[in-house]
């Protein structure tokens, strides 16, 4: 073999290697996701638990129309209830798309698997859960 071939077919398998490992990791994130998306719901509830057993006037109620969706909705003492923010979970991308209707506002979510766990990404950076939790809430409090 000329010294071109060589180097060609070494690219071709560095990067079959390369397929191969995002095709692997690709399925970790798929397979964890749901799992991902349970968690983000879990923690959401228990914010808003915590949050209702302390207020009087104001509470937080999640609503899950679908596997797929989640929605925050606030009840005030004496008016309708008002939907704040929705999450929709799209498994075959996967990623949470978020919107805060009160500030008409819409974002992805990303989620990233290291084989074992999914985390998630807002905008390229870590999205840390228990902070992302308190901003959409703030936000969205009267």
């Amino acid at each position: 073999m000329s010294d071109l071939s060589n180097r060609l077919a070494l690219r071709e398998q560095m990067q079959h290697a390369e397929n191969v490992r995002r095709n692997r990791e690709h399925e970790a994130l798929l397979r964890h996701a749901p799992e991902g998306w349970e968690r983000f719901k879990v923690a959401f509830r228990e914010e808003c638990d915590a949050i209702n057993s302390q207020v009087n006037l104001t509470r937080l109620e999640c609503i899950e129309p679908t596997q797929q969706s989640f929605d925050i909705v606030r009840v005030r003492l004496h008016t309708p209830p008002v939907g704040m923010l929705t999450f929709r979970f799209i498994a075959d991308a996967p990623c949470i798309i978020w919107q805060d209707l009160l500030n008409k506002s819409q974002k992805t979510i990303e989620m990233v698997s290291d084989e074992s766990a999914v985390h998630f990404t807002l905008g390229g950076n870590a999205l840390v859960l228990g902070r992302f939790l308190e901003s959409c809430i703030e936000a969205i409090w009267p």
